[in-house]
């Protein structure tokens, strides 16, 4: 059951790919190249 979010913003499309196999296993994953796209998606910060 995945019940956390994680937002990963990562620039290097390899790595971040890399990092969200890792991490969907466990965690729904929402990803960002740039700290710019994160914010405009608009994800709540708990």
């Amino acid at each position: 059951m995945k019940g956390k979010t994680i937002l990963l913003v990562e620039d290097d499309a390899v790595v971040r790919e890399m990092t969200r196999g890792a991490l969907e296993k466990k965690y729904e994953v929402c990803e960002a190249a740039t700290c710019s796209e994160a914010l405009d998606k608009g994800l709540p910060v708990a």
